[in-house]
């Protein structure tokens, strides 16, 4: 590109378009070269702007203040789900008094203690200790005794291996095909409590299955900070119960988001039992006991086939104005020129799931934790199109093949006319297993170009169904990042001065198709449609 001299200055000629830097150079034209005043026609750049037509200008301040407010709607969807996020619960606990598990496990003619019942090692019958086990008595002394010693010592799961390391993990264990108990978190409300807490007043979305007891003994019982590896697509969560018996440290610690809960169960060993509940993809820790044995049932939790998700199907079971980010996207949705033509909503899910699974296909948008639940939930009651998916991380093909270095750019790449706040994304068509591509390559692949199996029909190779599309989302809290959870979803071979495998990495999101004439929540001054029934407006776009 050309270059002219500015008061001695080299300026590229580009700075002349803009038409904000015209009129202060045509206000001091002592400070430009006589030159080029006398060539004028030879510089056609450096003409005077035309002032602007009266509708421009009107439609350029319309637009401008449009934007401005859809920017503070976008800031208050934002905020007020991180506020959500920030009050969200991932763990819960609660104690049962030692009165009213005994009274419930008692019948009209005797009371019956918390016990524990197992099949020692050294007899052909089982052994049974009642809880709290009282310290004057020798006899419940040496059972407990025998209890600690037919334990056998816990492992961690590393990958598909159970790894012995007791500098990671010292306790004992025995798994529940080796135990039973009279005590049932089911007759105490803690089932229900977890379900209400956790998936928002829907009892029927839980289960819980024994897994193991577990013991740990001081003076340096512990497990270190680490994240239970699910054992189903289905699992949840998971449930630990504190039986009465004395011991000190052993704090159970959760963790999510930067966040923290603490369960210290020490205190209240002798009276009663106790509990905490947490997401499975919540990283957590048992401290150190420093003194006596700590006795605890584990629990793994499952979604059952009738799953929260479904609670927006009935607007009766859930009262979305509860929610206070509910009436902050209601009102976004209503702002007239705020997606005019409709377009994509989506929101990049804060827990982790297995989003490029077969066996979660159907069933994902059922296992949704906390905020992601309501979110969804409340997409669903707004736009009655909405879906669980994953965005595919595939910036280096975007810059390898496509130069997209800014929003910009990519809406000038695709042709499309997008407003500046939609943002381009790679966003599956459905949710399935990872993609493994056959053969090296020296470039990365396209998602775009990117099919689900094939079959043959009438003698001729089909490709199945394309599994990503490229379009434009407007993000109601942020894209995924890197710090999103993130699973393997393509695999492909390259090759260079060695071979290797690259790969790109999805997160699990929720997109919602947004059309104003066919979402009737959000419809002012007319009569709703009900979901799945188009309004006339759409019937005639159609």
């Amino acid at each position: 590109m050309g270059v002219v001299e500015l008061s001695g200055l080299p300026l590229n000629k580009s700075v002349f378009l803009g038409q904000e830097n015209l009129p202060n150079l045509f206000d001091e034209p002592q400070n430009l070269h006589p030159s080029l005043f006398d060539n004028k026609h030879r510089f056609p750049f450096l003409l005077p702007p035309q002032a602007p037509t009266p509708h421009i200008t009107m439609e350029s301040a319309r637009l401008e203040t449009a934007n401005g407010k859809i920017t503070s709607l976008l800031e208050t969807v934002s905020h007020a789900l991180a506020d959500q996020a920030d009050q969200s619960v991932f763990a819960l606990g609660g104690k049962i008094d030692l009165g009213t598990v005994t009274k419930a496990l008692s019948n009209a003619s005797e009371t019956s203690p918390l016990v524990i019942r197992w099949d020692s090692g050294d007899t052909d019958h089982c052994r049974k200790v009642s809880l709290p086990v009282i310290e004057s008595d020798a006899d419940s002394q040496a059972v407990l005794a025998k209890l600690l010693e037919d334990s056998e010592p816990a492992t961690y799961g590393v990958g598909s291996e159970a790894v012995l390391d007791e500098t990671y993990r010292k306790a004992g264990k025995m798994n529940a095909a080796r135990f039973s108990t009279n005590f049932n978190p089911y007759e105490h409300g803690v089932i229900d409590a977890i379900a209400q807490a956790l998936t928002h007043n829907d009892h029927r979305g839980i289960r819980a299955e024994l897994y193991n007891l577990n013991i740990y003994s001081g003076p340096s019982g512990k497990f270190k900070a680490h994240v239970d590896t699910p054992r189903s697509e289905k699992q949840m969560g998971s449930l630990v119960v504190c039986f009465p018996h004395p011991h000190q440290g052993g704090q159970l610690a959760v963790r999510h988001g930067g966040r923290e809960v603490m369960f210290d169960w020490a205190s209240e060993t002798a009276s009663a039992v106790q509990w905490g509940a947490f997401f499975s993809d919540c990283e957590h820790e048992v401290l150190e006991v420093t003194d006596g044995h700590r006795l605890t049932l584990a629990y793994n939790l499952y979604w059952t086939t009738f799953g929260p998700a479904s609670m927006a199907d009935g607007l009766n079971i859930l009262e979305p104005d509860s929610l206070h980010f509910f009436g902050a996207i209601r009102e976004l949705l209503q702002c007239p020129d705020f997606l005019p033509k409709g377009g994509l909503l989506g929101f990049t899910c804060t827990h982790s799931y297995p989003h490029t699974s077969d066996s979660s296909t159907t069933t994902l948008q059922h296992t949704l934790k906390g905020l992601d639940m309501l979110v969804y939930q409340a997409l669903k009651r707004l736009t009655g199109s909405v879906k669980v998916t994953h965005a595919l991380d595939d910036h280096e093909f975007q810059d390898d093949r496509m130069g997209h270095s800014d929003e910009e750019n990519e809406r000038a790449a695709t042709g499309a006319t997008q407003p500046s706040y939609a943002s381009l994304a790679t966003i599956g068509t459905s949710i399935r297993g990872p993609i493994a591509l056959d053969g090296p390559r020296d470039d990365y692949p396209d998602p775009e170009n990117l099919h689900y199996g094939g079959y043959y029909a009438n003698g001729k190779y089909r490709r199945g169904d394309a599994a990503f599309t490229r379009d434009h989302v407007t993000w109601l809290n942020h894209h995924p990042q890197k710090t999103t959870p993130r699973e393997l979803a393509v695999a492909f071979l390259t090759y260079g001065n060695e071979p290797g495998m690259d790969v790109y990495y999805s997160s699990a999101v929720i997109v919602a198709d947004f059309r104003k004439s066919s979402t009737p929540e959000i419809i002012e001054g007319s009569e709703a449609s009900k979901p799945g029934e188009p309004t006339n407006a759409t019937e005639a776009a159609e």
